[in-house]
């Protein structure tokens, strides 16, 4: 009993002695690791105050124009590390202004505009455009590239895809984009006096009483076009 005991300590006296006879590890510090910052994107903020929108249309034939001013409701651009755009803006329509007209004319084109004959603006108060994609065309001076801009563009509840050019000040601390778009109205439901629907009973064109010549002096132009000019808030947000 006496030898298996002795043996026993002998046996543990040599394992603790090669443990310590082992070399230590050496402890190397952790790699740094490498963060893809290819897909990263900062969010930033329209500043409606400084943001604004000029509209424009009229008649066909004899290039009478009438336009006016709308604000915009809110707005949020994505810009990413390759220096493409994302973003969504909202326009507040019943801020639609004529500024071409005094008066009770002004006040009458306004409210038929807001009616359901145009943009109906109680039941469709807001458009939105989602910006969905861009690409630089050229670099016009320092910090401004003219970009295209490619998005939907929803009125009245219905949503086209719709391209324009824009002018963007990406580098600065606070970005800019000026341009233009235009749009065609028929597509959003807005008919009314359209050229397209001259002889059909159920629009407008059969309340007049005149020939088809007469009317043609009424028709309204599809296209409308919007020019922009945008601010935002100095604030990055890094998503």
């Amino acid at each position: 009993m006496e030898r298996i005991i002795v043996a026993l300590f002998i046996l543990a006296g040599l394992a603790f002695s090669q443990e310590t006879l082992k070399p230590k590890t050496e402890l190397k510090p952790k790699e740094p690791r490498t963060v893809n910052t290819s897909g990263i994107s900062s969010r930033i903020m329209l500043d409606t105050s400084k943001s604004s929108l000029e509209w424009n249309g009229g008649l066909k034939i004899t290039n009478k124009e009438h336009y006016g001013t709308l604000k915009f409701q809110q707005g949020t651009l994505f810009i990413n590390s390759n220096k493409s755009i994302n973003g969504t803006f909202v326009v507040n329509l019943r801020t639609l202004v004529n500024t071409d007209l005094s008066g009770g004319s002004k006040d009458r084109l306004e409210g038929h505009l807001r009616s359901q004959d145009f943009f109906d603006v109680e039941k469709y108060p807001t458009a939105k455009l989602v910006i969905k994609q861009s690409s630089i065309l050229d670099k016009v001076e320092e910090k401004k590239y003219k970009m295209l801009v490619e998005g939907d563009l929803t009125i009245k509840n219905q949503t086209h895809p719709i391209s324009f050019e824009a002018i963007l000040d990406l580098d600065s601390k606070i970005k800019t984009a000026t341009g233009s778009l235009e749009f065609d109205r028929l597509l959003y439901g807005v008919q009314y006096r359209a050229e397209r629907y001259l002889d059909d009973p159920s629009t407008f064109w059969n309340k007049i009483v005149a020939n088809t010549q007469t009317s043609m002096d009424k028709v309204i132009r599809d296209m409308i076009k919007v020019d922009f000019n945008i601010s935002t808030t100095a604030n990055l947000i890094s998503e």
